[in-house]
């Protein structure tokens, strides 16, 4: 299976950049992840806030069915709590899912062919419900943000004239 199945973006001259401020600045480094961190958690807090509410299903007869409390990490509030961000100097991550949200995939992309045995929101293909959205919607204009960080970071730490 895929590692990252996400976008990727390769920022020309940045690894020759990190060697060159390796040896004087370890601080850029750290606000580098710093300002990494914080493109991350961006994107998993916009990716928290659209995760859609429960729905409650309705049987054959027309009354409502009240979901159960699920105490195998099926539920939303699992999922949501399952989406994650972490970073180092060189990249940035958001991550969904795990061992303790094991249906995250399936509220992502939805599933269930049958609407009496359906848990999850119809099925989308790659479009996603939540996560890939806010992913996409993050990309844009990600050049400039990240231009305007590392002018910042270096402007205070490498060149501070």
């Amino acid at each position: 299976m895929a590692r990252n199945l996400g976008p990727e973006f390769k920022v020309e001259g940045l690894r020759d950049l990190r060697r060159d401020l390796r040896d004087g600045a370890g601080e850029v480094l750290e606000d580098l992840k710093k300002e990494n961190r914080g493109l991350a958690e961006d994107v998993a807090e916009r990716a928290r806030q659209r995760v859609y509410p429960a729905v409650k299903g309705r049987s054959s007869r027309g009354t409502v069915i009240r979901g159960r409390r699920s105490s195998k990490g099926t539920g939303l509030s699992a999922t949501k709590g399952s989406i994650r961000a972490s970073s180092s100097a060189t990249e940035s991550r958001v991550s969904l899912g795990g061992p303790s949200a094991p249906a995250a995939l399936g509220h992502e992309f939805g599933g269930g062919a049958r609407p009496q045995t359906r848990q999850f929101p119809p099925h989308r293909g790659r479009d996603g419900y939540f996560f890939y959205p806010s992913i996409r919607e993050a990309t844009e204009g990600l050049e400039e943000r990240y231009g305007a960080i590392l002018e910042r970071v270096l402007s205070r730490r490498a060149f501070p004239n």
